[in-house]
């Protein structure tokens, strides 16, 4: 699932903090981010490889997401590259850390092994300012004490597509689909995937949505 910060079907869930207790639930289950920044990387094309601030178009790993006893909302991150670190509030030398908060986020924390090169913290609100989306990987097998096990079903089907005209207009139908989920509480992701066009007589692609 890719959240685009800018769609405007996902404002209103931002704004209400639905976004990021989300993400909340997906650290705690182990699901797999990663978040990626607006334009183009001109920053190693041009030579300025001090390794400071963030690269332009490119992705970053995000390794915790958490809320310290101040109310900070932070996200750890890492630039696989090792460098080119966010350097602005709650980055490396930034001043809101004190000892506490540093401990205490050191103890909320996952480690990835012993690498911490290109590895900062940086606040919900700088991720909203300077990412444009972040990915998310629903990984199984990882879930702390299976506690939010999840499920894949694949059904393989046709749309059939009847056009007639209405007032005027060229309208297209398809066959539907009915999605019934029975317990209450269940989270459910839906996708939709058309055969690959590279496949030796495949079809063309057509748009189509869920509605």
């Amino acid at each position: 699932v890719t959240l685009g910060f800018t769609e405007k079907n996902l404002q209103a869930d931002l704004e209400s903090g639905k976004v990021w207790k989300r993400l909340l639930h997906y650290d705690h289950v182990g699901y797999m981010m990663c978040a990626g920044t607006p334009g183009t990387d001109n920053m190693t094309t041009n030579g300025q490889s001090d390794g400071a601030g963030l690269v332009p178009g490119h992705a970053y790993s995000v390794l915790t997401v958490c809320e310290l006893s101040n109310g900070a909302k932070l996200l750890r991150m890492r630039n696989p590259w090792g460098k080119f670190e966010w350097d602005g509030d709650w980055g490396d030398r930034s001043r809101l850390w004190n000892d506490t908060l540093r401990d205490e986020a050191a103890h909320l924390a996952k480690s990835f092994g012993q690498a911490t090169e290109g590895t900062f913290w940086m606040s919900w609100a700088d991720v909203l300012t300077n990412f444009e989306s972040l990915s998310v990987c629903f990984t199984r097998g990882f879930e702390k004490d299976n506690a939010h096990p999840w499920f894949e079903q694949r059904a393989k089907s046709h749309f059939k597509f009847n056009k007639f005209e209405r007032k005027g207009h060229q309208v297209s139908v398809t066959n539907s689909f009915i999605l019934t989920v029975q317990e209450e509480g269940t989270e459910v992701v839906l996708g939709m995937h058309q055969e690959d066009s590279r496949i030796c007589n495949a079809p063309s692609y057509v748009d189509m949505g869920i509605t």
